[in-house]
């Protein structure tokens, strides 16, 4: 069994524990390395080249903090310009959404969606035009029927997120959801977590029991364990 800090809640995670039915590799989160334990999925090992110039790799081992829940937002990913929950408006042909009390553009020339894209084609080295760009924003807003969504529920860091702080600084690796997840969550879906780039993926339900236990806040210490290690019995 892994030392217990004593007063403090610690999360250790084995990311390679087996495989799913779809051969996602998964592992679980021990808290305070005991017998209570969440599912999780990692990063694989690193890829080629990915559309919006991504490599996926695995979640590197060592010791993490937590940092505070935010709805995290990033120009990397297109559809996480916008923070989950944030609501959507129309004028003049252009998308908006709303985010610290102040409507923002995100279609449009000036668009900040618009913007993401360019640098996402720009970084699978591709060519896009701004009005091309836009277009494309604009549609991500859009519904099946065409009907301009209310709220944006499509953040590729779902509902909330906690970045691994590492020596006091934030990293590039966050435990959060999908929207995928999400949404089969909300419509009692059975489904199996899927790899993330370097991330740590949970479920709903379990970032659910797990905020309210205190195990996903701001100072809970986080230690990753390396893929090849495997745990002990309890």
């Amino acid at each position: 069994m892994d030392t217990y800090l004593k007063g403090k809640v610690r999360l250790v995670i084995y990311p390679a524990e087996g495989k799913n039915s779809k051969g996602v590799t998964v592992g679980h989160i021990y808290v305070d390395g005991g017998p209570e334990a969440f599912e999780v999925t990692g990063g694989l090992a690193k890829s080629g080249l990915e559309p919006g110039g991504h490599r996926s790799g695995i979640t590197p081992p060592g010791r993490y903090v937590l940092d505070h829940a935010e709805h995290h937002t990033t120009r990397n990913w297109p559809a996480s310009v916008v923070p989950w929950g944030a609501k959507l408006r129309e004028r003049n042909e252009i998308v908006e959404y709303e985010m610290g009390g102040a409507w923002r553009a995100a279609s449009g020339p000036h668009g900040s969606v618009t913007f993401a894209n360019v640098i996402w084609y720009h970084r699978s080295r591709k060519h896009i035009t701004v009005d091309s760009a836009s277009r494309r924003a604009r549609q991500m807003f859009y519904d099946e029927n065409g009907e301009l969504m209310s709220e944006w529920l499509w953040n590729d860091f779902g509902q909330w997120s906690w970045n691994m702080k590492r020596n006091g600084v934030r990293t590039a690796y966050y435990i959060h959801t999908t929207p995928d997840d999400e949404r089969d969550t909300r419509l009692t879906l059975p489904f199996e977590l899927s790899s993330s780039h370097g991330c740590l993926h949970i479920r709903p339900n379990d970032r659910k029991t797990m905020k309210e236990k205190g195990y996903l806040a701001a100072g809970v210490e986080v230690e990753v364990k390396r893929y090849d290690e495997r745990r002990r019995s309890y």
